[in-house]
């Protein structure tokens, strides 16, 4: 942990753990901008030790650095992060699936139900996409 930049500001481990408890009870989007402030006031806007320090992550302290001295807030679009399932990007595929595996998928006949099975592996429906084409 870097201690020269808390000492020579004159932090404390019972402020560290104050502040530490503060901002965790501010909601996201402004708790970012206070973790920047902290950074900025007590060590000198450095974001690694703010990483040593209160175990913030330092592109969170460096964004939050950027709202504190803009004033302007940067929202996250969290649903453009998602990967799109295989099913969304090629949609002809699970028909091309259950084509290939019907033929050797099969009920079982002491099971009172009409879910079907087979043992083909993935590897083998795999293979016969690539030679389908």
């Amino acid at each position: 942990m870097k201690t020269s930049t808390l000492v020579r500001n004159g932090v404390s481990t019972e402020l560290v753990e104050l502040i530490s408890r503060l901002v965790d009870l501010i909601p996201w989007p402004a708790r970012r901008s206070a973790m920047g402030d902290v950074t900025l006031s007590l060590l000198d806007g450095k974001k690694r030790v703010a990483e040593d320090v209160f175990c913030w992550g330092r592109s969170a302290v460096q964004v939050g650095i950027k709202e504190f001295q803009t004033g302007i807030s940067c929202m996250n679009d969290i649903s453009k992060r998602r990967k799109p399932k295989t099913e969304e990007k090629n949609p002809e595929l699970l028909a091309e699936i259950f084509t290939i595996m019907e033929p050797h998928s099969e009920t079982e006949s002491r099971l009172r139900t009409t879910l079907l099975y087979t043992n083909m592996t993935a590897k083998a429906v795999y293979n016969a996409l690539l030679e389908k084409g």
